[in-house]
This record gives structure tokens, sequence and C-alpha cells, in this order.
């Protein structure tokens, strides 16, 4: 998801501001998407599903990582 992060990042709701806050204070793409991950979950609550992410995750290209998110039992 090297490439793609940022878009799921605006297809979760954040604003690019947030996103370049992400891209700043983080060094490796798995610590910016864990960080936008994390922050998604704390702000929409009762909106930051798995079918939210499996949409965003489409809408980004990577319907790969989406099938993964709906197969994850954990």
């Amino acid at each position: 998801m090297a490439r793609e992060w940022k878009l799921v990042s605006i297809y979760l709701g954040f604003k690019q501001d947030h996103v370049a806050t992400f891209d700043a204070e983080n060094d490796s793409v798995s610590e910016k998407v864990i960080a936008m991950l994390n922050r998604w979950k704390q702000e929409q609550t009762k909106d930051a599903t798995r079918s939210n992410l499996m949409k965003a995750l489409v809408k980004a290209g990577r319907k790969d990582l989406a099938d993964k998110v709906c197969s994850y039992k954990g």
C-alpha cells in the first residue's frame, strides 16, 4: 500500500493536512498507515468499520487488500 495509503486516508474522510501530518510524523509507510488507522478509529468510532475500510481500499484500487480485510479473523 506504499502509494495508495494517501488515497485510502482521503476516502476514509481525512483532509489533506491530516494526511500530510501522518506523512511527516512517521518514517515508514507501515507507520503512516498505522497512525492513520488509529486516528480513524479514534475519531470515527461508529463509522470505523471493516465495511468502510474495505470500501476505501477498493476505491483506492486495492481490492486485494479489501479481500484480505474481509477474510481476516481476529
